[in-house]
């Protein structure tokens, strides 16, 4: 061994080698962390290396919950027989899980995981199950960890072979994709329906408002109640108004026809107290005159300012007219 340009002394030290280096059996110690490419590196980061790659060999199956360790038993959907790996990850007891071998007796961490050192960072992957089927799994928990004392965490780290395409889906190799068709149109970034794709087919009848009929395979259309309104090939319109019809917003917000009438004489009982009308009236349209006189009626049980009431079709005045007195009312009906 060539040793060229020491330089020893101060707060640094460095020697240059020309040629290999044999240490005959000794120990090179206190050797710093390894940074760049052409660095030696210290024991503790091989170490670290090792356990960052602590891959250990494939397990039949993983566990979905917590398991009895013992006995011949199905786990995941597998029937397992003796000598089957099994990565037990879902105890309640978090320093029972790990990698066991079945047997009829109580199981045994295997012997590649029955240490600390050896279940630090190790990595499997599952080789069958419902659930668990084609997933690789981690041991999280980090050092000082002692085995069966510490919670051992597992975590699930890939499953790409777990993905299968649903329904409307296709997997080709890694990715999936949306199947387009007649109602479902697939672009570059997004997914739409057809223009063409909505038919009568896919409305459900409940989904159509006040107004419409139809869905549930039945063609749309709008609900016309009576003939004030008439739905025809080329639109909606109002339907024709017989002679001395008129069309008014209703309490619900909907077109109501209704027969004007103005300055009817109802007919008199015979006591000059009661008078009928020819038709029933809508009660807020009513305005009863007497002799010109606006007449006020009672809307309320307990009022004491009124003079008439309206039942029907029948006007009864609260006192009695006389004979040639002249009642005059307008009012709005739906006959």
């Amino acid at each position: 061994m060539a040793i060229t340009q020491p330089r020893l002394g101060g707060t640094t030290s460095q020697i240059r080698v020309a040629g290999d280096v044999d240490a005959s059996g000794y120990r090179v110690g206190n050797l710093g962390a390894g940074t760049n490419a052409a660095d030696a590196v210290n024991l503790g980061q091989v170490l670290d290396l090792v356990r960052r790659l602590n891959h250990k060999q494939a397990a039949r199956v993983a566990s979905t919950g917590t398991l009895v360790l013992e006995g011949i038993q199905t786990v995941d959907a597998v029937t397992l027989i003796a000598g089957d790996r099994v990565l037990v990850k879902d105890q309640t007891l978090a320093s029972e899980n790990g990698i066991y071998v079945v047997g009829a007796g109580v199981w045994s961490r295997d012997e590649d995981a029955d240490t600390a050192e050896r279940l630090i960072a190790a990595t499997l992957h599952i080789a069958e199950g419902e659930v668990n089927h084609d997933s690789n799994w981690t041991m999280v928990s980090d050092p000082p960890f002692v085995l069966g004392q510490d919670s051992a965490v597992w975590v699930q780290t890939s499953a790409a072979g777990q993905i299968d395409a649903g329904n409307g889906l296709v997997k080709i190799g890694n990715q999936l994709s949306v199947v387009g068709g007649a109602a479902i149109e697939v672009l570059a970034d997004l997914v739409q329906v057809r223009a063409s794709g909505i038919t009568a087919d896919l409305i459900a009848g409940s989904a159509l408002g006040a107004g419409l009929a139809g869905g549930d395979g039945v063609p749309i259309t709008v609900r016309a109640a009576n003939d004030s309104i008439v739905v025809g090939s080329d639109g909606i319109r109002l339907g024709a108004l017989s002679a001395g019809f008129t069309l008014i917003g209703g309490a619900d917000g909907q077109a109501v026809r209704v027969r004007q009438v103005t300055e009817e004489e109802p007919v008199d009982a015979g006591d000059h107290t009661a008078y009928a009308l020819a038709y029933p009236p809508l009660a807020e349209t009513v305005r009863v005159c007497l002799n010109g006189i606006r007449q006020r009626r009672q809307v309320a049980a307990d009022q004491v300012q009124f003079d008439y009431e309206l039942s029907g079709a029948v006007i009864t005045f609260r006192t009695a007219n006389v004979e040639n007195d002249l009642v005059v009312v307008d009012y709005l009906a739906t006959a």
